[in-house]
């Protein structure tokens, strides 16, 4: 009898630790959760944020090359119109 009583004492005891852990489990899991999105969304904006700055990039690179060809015909238009180095 008295093992008995110490295994549902053991028993109680166990539940009872269980009962209250298990708001914390919860916590804990909500919290890992909440982390996880985070990170996710951090993610997804790092590399919406990549892409639109190569986007960008690429634009100017472009324009660049646009404005230095711009000059250089600008330059042999010139240089014709001086009559030196005109072919």
């Amino acid at each position: 009898m008295v093992a008995s009583d110490c295994s549902l004492f053991a028993f109680r005891l166990q539940s009872a630790e269980a009962s209250k852990l298990q708001p914390v489990n919860k916590d804990k899991e909500r919290m890992h959760e909440a982390s996880q999105k985070a990170h996710e969304l951090s993610e997804a904006f790092s590399k919406e944020t990549e892409r639109k700055l190569s986007e960008k990039m690429e634009v100017i690179q472009e324009n660049k090359n646009a404005q230095i060809l711009a000059k250089q015909e600008r330059l042999k238009e010139h240089v014709c119109f001086t009559g030196s180095f005109c072919k």
